[in-house]
């Protein structure tokens, strides 16, 4: 059974989304590949349905948009009200509803989209079986699930459940997937698992000042911007030469589809 971890605090992102977007506002190209590797794995086309799960600031939700264009649509899925605020003053005149969730259970009718998302967002879930059961009812027989997060037992998860639970505000310990947990969940579930894939993902930043920025930002850290960058340094490893500094960042990349019959 996946079970979520005791965190010493609820992770409520509410508390810090000034500063999560802060930090992908002043650091837009930081996550570029992390992005770039999940939507090409999601591979949206024109005039599809979409359901961006956790959607926060909308890192994917508007380029997924983009891609299914005027004929397709967007629902972007996010329990925090601020991050939707920041959303919705981002989405112009692409087809992009922005919908508050208070539980697991989607607003969305059977068998109505063609994919599922969720980046860097799906360990905060605390029963993913059940919420996989959800993102299996709404897609359509044939529609695909993409998700991108933290792998359990790497030195990322390590890092989220130690330094970074050290030092933000809200605290941030929570139950991560691994290979095995995956293939269970979308078992459970009535999905198909199609791959699993841990990538590296390197954060990009032109110094280490902006990387210590970057941290202390989207931490929400109560300890310094250097204080944020010697942990990450000590724990994810980097890449330092003269106008580039990398941090070593990597996710797994989860595909699976709902079966035709």
């Amino acid at each position: 059974m996946i079970e979520d971890k005791n965190s010493k605090k609820d992770f409520d992102l509410d508390s810090r989304w000034g500063n999560y977007i802060k930090a992908g506002t002043d650091f837009p190209v930081a996550r570029k590949i992390e992005i770039d590797e999940m939507l090409e794995r999601a591979s949206a086309r024109e005039g599809e349905k979409v359901a961006d799960f956790g959607c926060g600031d909308g890192a994917i939700t508007l380029p997924l948009a983009e891609a299914v264009g005027p004929d397709g649509h967007v629902t972007a899925l996010d329990a925090s009200d601020g991050m939707l605020r920041g959303l919705t003053r981002r989405i112009g005149d692409l087809a992009v509803d922005a919908v508050h969730l208070t539980g697991p259970d989607l607003p969305l009718a059977d068998g109505s989209v063609d994919l599922v998302t969720s980046l860097a967002n799906f360990h905060h879930v605390p029963d993913k079986i059940r919420q996989a059961r959800e993102f299996a009812r709404i897609l359509r027989p044939g529609g695909r699930l993409v998700i991108g997060d933290v792998p359990d037992n790497t030195n990322i998860q390590r890092y989220f459940d130690g330094a970074v639970d050290e030092m933000s505000s809200t605290g941030h310990k929570h139950r991560f997937l691994d290979p095995w947990d995956a293939e269970f969940m979308c078992a459970e579930s009535g999905l198909t698992l199609v791959s699993w894939e841990i990538r590296p993902v390197p954060w990009i930043f032109d110094s280490p000042s902006d990387a210590a920025r970057f941290l202390h930002l989207i931490h929400d850290a109560t300890c310094t911007p250097q204080e944020c960058l010697d942990r990450a340094r000590l724990d994810l490893g980097y890449h330092e030469e003269p106008g580039r500094f990398l941090l070593f960042w990597k996710l797994f990349y989860l595909t699976a589809h709902k079966p035709i019959s």
